[in-house]
């Protein structure tokens, strides 16, 4: 469904979090599913309930997607950059790429701190440098 989405042009697709839904799909593995299968709907949950997972797991799912988000903009980038060359001024096509890689550094350090969350919850000590 979500592929004749993308081909029909609709915006985006979401997925649900439920405990009483059937057949009940993983809300996070659904949507990496859906980033390899589309290349222009946003994809989105309509509901994500917390209380089902674990802080560290469901803190590793965000991150994985962000980064499979990323690298999914990444490769729309660079065949963007290709195919809008003879309709657009090259100047508006290199300012949307240069706005999207600076938000791109916004989320490495969302995906740095995940990974400092994941490192407190296993145990590992800190000492605060000021």
């Amino acid at each position: 469904m979500a592929r004749h989405a993308d081909r029909a042009g609709y915006d985006a697709v979401w997925v649900g979090d439920s405990i009483v839904a059937k057949p009940r799909l993983e809300p996070l593995t659904t949507l990496a599913y859906l980033a390899g299968i589309t290349s222009r709907v946003r994809l989105g949950t309509a509901v994500l309930l917390p209380a089902l997972r674990h802080p560290v797991v469901l803190a590793r799912f965000t991150a994985l997607h962000t980064e499979a988000s990323i690298q999914a903009t990444q490769r729309g980038i660079s065949e963007a950059r290709t195919s809008l060359r003879e309709v657009l001024p090259t100047e508006s096509v290199e300012g949307a790429i240069a706005m999207w890689e600076r938000e791109g550094a916004r989320l490495l350090k969302v995906r740095r701190a995940v990974g400092l969350i994941e490192e407190a919850f296993r145990g590992r000590q800190f000492r605060a440098r000021l």
